[in-house]
């Protein structure tokens, strides 16, 4: 099982932007996942804006997996506690997606 606090999107975030990048501010509504309008939260917005469309159920993976590596990088700097299990109140991609990603990898 693989976890992704708040949810996937952010993830697939990872593989486009750094977390450092975005202000407190951003930072706490992407935390909330905030709701933009009725059908989109700011995970999806984003990547929109960066995919150039987005649907969770169908998305621009190839613009995407040329970048697993720095994803797999950026997700390691916010598990700051890699023994605890899960993550509660703070964001993070842990039990762990990126851990999974690495094993199926064998990075």
């Amino acid at each position: 099982m693989a976890l992704s606090n708040p949810n996937f999107e952010l993830w697939l975030l990872l593989h486009l932007k750094d977390l450092a990048e975005y202000s407190p501010e951003q930072l706490n509504d992407l935390f909330n996942s905030k709701k933009i309008n009725a059908s989109k939260n700011i995970f999806e917005i984003e990547l929109s804006g960066l995919l150039e469309g987005y649907n969770k159920s169908k998305y621009a993976i190839e613009k995407i997996l040329p970048y697993m590596q720095l994803a797999i990088e950026r997700a390691r700097i916010l598990d700051n506690r890699p023994e605890d299990r899960w993550i509660e109140g703070k964001l993070g991609t842990r039990v762990r997606v990126y851990r999974l990603v690495e094993k199926i990898l064998i990075i």
